[in-house]
């Protein structure tokens, strides 16, 4: 009760009953001898706010000063003093905000982000163990039409003839008209799993599946689905480099990063040696 009275409390306030305010503090609550006062949590409350929203927030704050404080009186009586004080805690991670802030700083103004193909093929190459495929992947041409889309035995001549890469102007074009959903781009991979959404393949043996299947067409009530393969990696074998591309990428940057760091931290201690501004006593 003693808790919806002084939300009843804040919220004259908060509808404008300034003078009350000016003439004596409101307390929102008590832990111990700690209180909370109302012109503690008054510059927190977001302008704009509507006087229910604001006691609403005003109860919230309350709520979490509450916990808090509650939470660090039993700290302080259960903790020792060596576990209470913190002080070289809290020095010791702003001294590493500070050194984490400058070095960010030097890596944005100094790092070549520039990385070419050469490079990343190489690490490809070196590196293959870690690039396993957890997946099966792709190169497909696709192509969803509906029973009675026109020409279909036309169309089917030329998705087989796809195989040999001679009649991709004449698909496009026939999809781009007739098809509710294809794909006749083979150089991008894909994941064999989001192929399964586009097209109702039912197999129990992908692997079988993908060797012994380069055309493969399929129906239901409504489509007929046109699928080609042009190409496949299975499922724990060496995943293709242009999957690889960006994560490599971003491996290559990262070491960069790190032999920037190292280099600039020698180079400081070197200075800070010739400088005579280090020096070891024995």
């Amino acid at each position: 009760m003693r808790l919806a009275f002084a939300l009843s409390t804040i919220w004259l306030l908060l509808l404008g009953c300034d003078a009350l305010f000016k003439q004596k503090e409101v307390t929102l609550a008590r832990v111990g001898d700690k209180q909370l006062l109302l012109s503690e949590v008054k510059p927190f409350i977001p302008k704009g706010y509507a006087t229910e929203d604001s006691a609403l927030f005003v109860k919230e704050h309350i709520n979490k000063w509450v916990e808090q404080e509650l939470l660090l009186a039993v700290a302080e009586l259960n903790l020792t003093d060596e576990q209470k004080n913190i002080e070289q805690q809290i020095d010791d991670y702003r001294k590493s905000l500070l050194i984490y802030a400058y070095e960010k700083e030097f890596i944005d103004q100094k790092l070549d982000t520039n990385t070419n193909d050469e490079e990343i093929e190489a690490y490809y190459k070196n590196n293959l163990q870690n690039f396993e495929l957890k997946d099966y992947v792709v190169k497909v041409l696709y192509a969803k039409l509906e029973k009675n889309a026109p020409q279909l035995a036309e169309f089917r001549q030329m998705m087989k003839g796809a195989l040999n890469d001679n009649m991709r102007y004449e698909l496009e074009d026939y999809c781009r008209q007739f098809a509710s959903n294809y794909m006749m781009e083979d150089q991008i991979w894909l994941f064999f799993e989001d192929l399964l959404k586009e097209i109702p393949i039912k197999t129990y043996n992908i692997d079988e599946f993908l060797k012994n299947n380069s055309f493969v067409e399929l129906e239901d009530e409504r489509y007929i689905y046109f699928l080609v393969i042009k190409d496949y990696r299975l499922k724990n074998s060496v995943s293709p480099l242009e999957l690889e591309k960006q994560r490599i990428k971003s491996i290559l940057l990262n070491k960069r990063k790190l032999e920037l760091v190292k280099q600039m931290r020698k180079e400081l201690y070197q200075q800070a040696l010739a400088n005579n501004q280090l020096e070891f006593y024995n």
